[in-house]
């Protein structure tokens, strides 16, 4: 009766540790999410000085009277980089999106496995239970058997006696 109980804690344990190692690994995604989020953020505000800077370093070079086409470049450079943002957060959008749904599957996976782990441990034990049901009632049976016949026998015996003492009277 011990062995389905210890069957029961381990499958149990064993659902515990998926659910959190299902966490985990949803706890590890969204860091590296987080981390991935903060570079590109990083490297979009290098690339927008740089090419600033270029733009700028250009249209200073063809002189003072080109004012209005730096604004054009730099009007049209904040265009494309605002257009390269959302692409961007967009992206990175659709990728979060993407990892919650896999974090659900995990835990749903998790849970399967919490159940059927809890399904295979009450089966476990309800073998347990008629197997030692059956145990019982064959040993009861054997008893039984035992006790009748050493009735039979110490009957049978009893009269030997009686016959031999008539015999002998």
């Amino acid at each position: 009766m011990r062995e389905p109980e210890m069957s029961r804690s381990t499958e149990g344990a064993l659902a515990e540790q998926a659910l959190r190692v299902a966490r985990q690994q949803a706890a590890d995604i969204q860091a590296a999410m987080l981390a991935r989020d903060d570079q590109e953020r990083a490297r979009l505000q290098a690339y927008d000085q740089a090419m600033y800077a270029q733009a700028a370093g250009q249209e200073m070079n063809r002189g003072r009277g080109h004012g209005l086409r730096l604004y054009q470049i730099q009007e049209q450079h904040a265009q494309d980089l605002a257009s390269y943002c959302q692409e961007v957060e967009a992206q990175v959008a659709r990728e979060r999106v993407a990892s919650h749904r896999e974090v659900e599957a995990n835990a749903r996976d998790a849970e399967r496995l919490r159940v059927e782990a809890a399904a295979a441990a009450e089966a476990a034990a309800t073998r347990a239970r008629q197997e030692e049901a059956q145990s019982k009632r064959e040993l009861e049976y054997q008893l039984r058997e035992a006790h009748v016949r050493q009735t039979l026998e110490t009957e049978h015996q009893e009269a030997q006696e009686a016959e031999i003492k008539a015999l002998r009277e």
